[in-house]
């Protein structure tokens, strides 16, 4: 199977964009709603939403290509497994690790914790997994392009469009008539019970959708504009929210979103495109490079960030315009260069991260 340059492209960008998130996310507490730090941190973060959803796009066009050469055998031996040792191996060492820096002794973690429930940043592995398990399933769906699309259309839905008339009811119109025929449908959607098309499979097919589709000229406009202009109305409400609330509020930053989903689905069309314009001006072997090693990145960057933040190093140490990303940077850095280091040890390196 060829490789994708674009795949690689956005997997960087979409785990830095996570390790940017995550160096914002610490310092919500010390910033005031009515600053412009407040602002510039929320544009930030509302921005990078789009990584989530994402990374389970990303691996269904990847997952759901290899159609004939399937093999349930190197599945579960060698993809699911993987995942479940970086999953249980790292929360193990990374509590360890939070342990002894607060001062603390290893006899006193909780294995069991660390083991049943993972540690908090590394919940992507767990659906993840799901994912793999029904990888054959998928398959079935994506060899009929009507079903797949079918799929996809309950999907959108029951998962992001309703939910979404629902959120705007509730929020802007609590006692119009409008909000009370979405709250009549909501209740008889939950009986109707669409969790089967209300998961990151929705996205995983998409993903897998966009991998193999040809826009026009025009259609990537128009998708590029409602990107766009769905990224700055999400900003927007996320900032009013939560000067409203007194608090940090991100109601259209969730995953199945409106605002989320149409952003996303346009930036994985920017770049498959503008990564495809360019051709052999780039060098797809250090793009390749780099992409390997972000499941290291995403693993370490958590420790990494509390580190540098206990020596003062933030997304406010000076202004966050440029301190987050420049931090982000630091930290998607230095997790990379260890997560090289780990990669190289022999035999285990490259099971372990």
């Amino acid at each position: 199977m060829k490789r994708k340059p674009y795949i690689d492209i956005l997997r960087i960008i979409s785990t830095y964009s996570i390790v940017l998130l995550h160096t914002i996310s610490l310092k919500w507490s010390e910033v005031t709603l009515d600053s412009s730090d407040f602002a510039i941190m929320m544009v930030y973060e509302t921005l990078v939403r789009y990584a989530v959803p994402m990374f389970f796009m990303l691996s269904g066009a990847l997952m759901l290509e290899n159609k004939e050469h399937f093999s349930y055998r190197k599945l579960f031996s060698h993809n699911i497994l993987h995942i479940v040792i970086v999953y249980l191996l790292w929360s193990i060492l990374i509590s360890c690790w939070d342990k002894l820096i607060a001062g603390g002794s290893l006899l006193t973690v909780d294995f069991k914790s660390a083991i049943v429930n993972g540690y908090w940043h590394l919940w992507f592995l767990l659906p993840l997994i799901g994912l793999y398990i029904l990888i054959p399933i998928f398959q079935k769906i994506v060899m009929n392009e009507r079903v797949c699309w079918y799929y996809v259309v309950l999907g959108f839905t029951f998962a992001v469009f309703i939910p979404f008339l629902i959120q705007i009811g509730q929020r802007y119109y609590p006692f119009s008539r409008f909000n009370t025929a979405m709250q009549d449908i909501n209740t008889v959607v939950a009986k109707i019970d669409m969790r089967v098309v209300c998961n990151y499979g929705f996205y995983y097919v998409i993903g897998y959708l966009l991998s193999q589709a040809e826009f026009s000229k025009t259609e990537r406009h128009a998708l590029y504009i409602t990107g766009i202009l769905t990224i700055i109305i999400a900003i927007i409400l996320n900032i009013q929210a939560s000067r409203l609330a007194g608090n940090v509020q991100e109601p259209f930053s969730g995953h199945y979103n409106l605002l989320v989903f149409t952003s996303t689905i346009a930036f994985f069309v920017a770049v498959k495109t503008i990564v495809g314009n360019m051709g052999e001006r780039m060098n797809e072997n250090n793009v390749m490079y780099i992409s390997t090693h972000c499941i290291g990145v995403y693993v370490l960057h958590i420790p990494i960030r509390n580190l540098l933040n206990s020596h003062g190093i933030s997304s406010i140490s000076f202004n966050p315009l440029l301190a987050a990303p420049l931090v982000a940077l630091l930290i998607f850095l230095i997790a990379g260069m260890i997560a090289v280091l780990i990669r190289k040890v022999p035999i285990i390196g490259k099971r372990i991260l």
